[in-house]
């Protein structure tokens, strides 16, 4: 039993010692880990991490490799801890052809190289020239890779003796280099974001000048007065040679509304007919509608047609930056910032500057609109209560309809107002009974009408209440003696409203323009 017994105890004791083994690693895991929560200097996290895995493994050397983006795998050790006795590695620059050959592949996905004696391993006469510069006899090298690309090494050196490593061992290292990974992002997150941070600090003192022309943009209720104002103070902000707003008509022309410009140059607003050009006209607004800016440094090298040159060119300017103006979701049109002196190399802060003026002259420009259509549709309620005021006030229709045609035609800026009355007698024959019409329209007053078509066609919809609204009667297709009897009266667009009595239709109040 004695044998057995001595088996036993042999067995408990390596159990102790592997555990205890376990027990220093996961300490010095969590070391590392705690400093890398702690500190966000690299420099601090891999003098800490090279230094307690050195004194864990009992290594000679262990030391953080990096590789230079801009050379072909060549780097340079940044971070060691090495034994007393051995040389240093740091600021040792080192290109090894070997490694791009044979390793880097392997590295990029993941490989843990450990070479227990480098003499016996297979290597390259070159890459073993290399560890033996650094006194290397046994190594184990993990990579650090960040999102796939391989940024450096963690080395760990034995040179006293060749060295047989343990699976344990490179399982350990295998987690160090994974935290290690984890701060080098950290890191690079931390610069990317300091750039940030100074670039923030540069918008925030251009917003300011933004924040400043859109108070002014928003002071006035004159839109005339939003352009002035606008071209004036982004032409000083972009140093620019001349700012333009351009207005797009239906077919996609336009034409210049306001300008600031520097002396000696010629203005573009109220001076040329109608600008078509063809790409924007044939694309309805081209890139611009999809709220994208445009920008030249250049116009003669910047890749455009000859006739947008030719267009340029008309317009004095050698570089532009231009951007939408939408009127919530259409185009309206584009502001555009133009150099005319020298060509110019257009800066995003300034393309940026461009497009946030853009898209407050499109705020203004729907703020403008939606209070026009209030103050419409106030004159159309005060209208509308005078009529209804005036009916009230007289039971006599004549009164009631001269007063409601003469209103309606006022505020609806139209050529002719008219109420039409259908014989009961007759089938849709009917004449008009009440109009209010501008002198170069002839009167409708008295005139027989009789309208098959209309019986046809429009009867029972006007029986149900549809009201009827034709912006031009050659556009739409309607029968020819419709369009006949229009054209007797004059009329190129109306809109008909029924007049029901007791659910029968008694007549019809017809707006016209001739």
């Amino acid at each position: 039993m004695e044998p057995n017994s001595n088996f036993t105890e042999n067995q408990l004791l390596l159990s102790s010692a592997q555990l205890q083994e376990q027990l220093e690693q996961q300490k010095a895991l969590a070391s590392v880990i705690v400093r890398i929560r702690e500190s966000l200097d690299l420099e601090t996290i891999f003098q800490t991490t090279v230094t307690q895995v050195r004194q864990l493994l009992n290594a000679d050397r262990v030391a953080v490799f990096q590789f230079d983006r801009e050379q072909n795998w060549e780097g340079e050790f940044v971070s060691e801890d090495v034994a007393i006795g051995w040389d240093s590695a740091m600021a040792v620059k080192v290109y090894d052809h070997c490694f791009g050959e044979q390793f880097a592949a392997s590295y990029q996905q993941g490989r843990v190289q450990a070479v227990a004696d480098i003499y016996k391993a297979g290597l390259s006469d070159c890459h073993v020239a290399i560890l033996s510069k650094f006194q290397v006899q046994a190594n184990l090298v993990v990579p650090l890779s960040r999102q796939k690309e391989l940024w450096g090494l963690l080395c760990i050196h034995q040179c006293s003796e060749a060295r047989d490593w343990k699976e344990s061992e490179i399982e350990f290292i295998r987690q160090i280099a994974d935290h290690l990974v984890v701060a080098i992002q950290q890191a690079k997150h931390l610069h990317e974001v300091q750039l940030q941070v100074a670039e923030l600090a540069q918008a925030a003192q251009r917003d300011q000048v933004i924040a400043q022309i859109v108070d002014e943009i928003r002071s006035p209720l004159d839109i005339e007065t939003i352009f002035k104002t606008t071209t004036q103070e982004i032409r000083q902000l972009l140093q620019a040679d001349r700012v333009a707003i351009f207005s797009f008509n239906d077919d996609w022309s336009g034409n210049f509304v306001a300008e600031s410009f520097a002396s000696g140059w010629t203005p573009l607003v109220g001076v040329q007919a109608a600008i078509a050009d063809t790409y924007l006209q044939q694309t309805q607004g081209g890139r611009y509608a999809n709220n994208q800016t445009f920008t030249a440094n250049d116009i003669y090298q910047a890749g455009l047609t000859n006739c947008h040159v030719t267009l340029l060119e008309q317009f004095q300017a050698k570089a532009f930056a231009t951007a939408p103006i939408l009127q919530g979701e259409k185009l309206w049109g584009v502001i555009a910032a133009y150099q005319n002196a020298s060509p110019r190399q257009w800066q995003s802060y300034e393309v940026e500057s461009l497009t946030k003026i853009g898209t407050q002259i499109g705020v203004a420009l729907r703020h403008y609109k939606l209070l026009a259509h209030a103050q419409y549709q106030a004159e159309q309620q005060k209208t509308l209560t005078s009529v209804i005021t005036r009916i009230r006030e007289s039971l006599d229709l004549n009164t009631i309809f001269q007063t409601t045609v003469t209103e309606a035609r006022q505020m609806l800026q139209a050529d002719r107002v008219a109420v039409f009355r259908f014989d009961p007698q007759k089938d849709w024959e009917g004449e008009f009974i009440s109009e209010d019409v501008v002198p170069e329209c002839n009167s409708v007053i008295a005139e027989k009408v009789y309208d098959y078509c209309f019986g046809e066609n429009f009867a029972p919809l006007y029986a149900q209440g549809r009201v009827n609204a034709i912006a031009d009667i050659y556009q739409g297709k309607f029968p020819g003696c419709y369009v006949q009897i229009l054209e007797k009266f004059q009329v190129r667009a109306n809109m008909v409203a029924p007049l029901l009595k007791k659910g029968e239709l008694w007549g019809l109040l017809c707006i016209h323009q001739c």
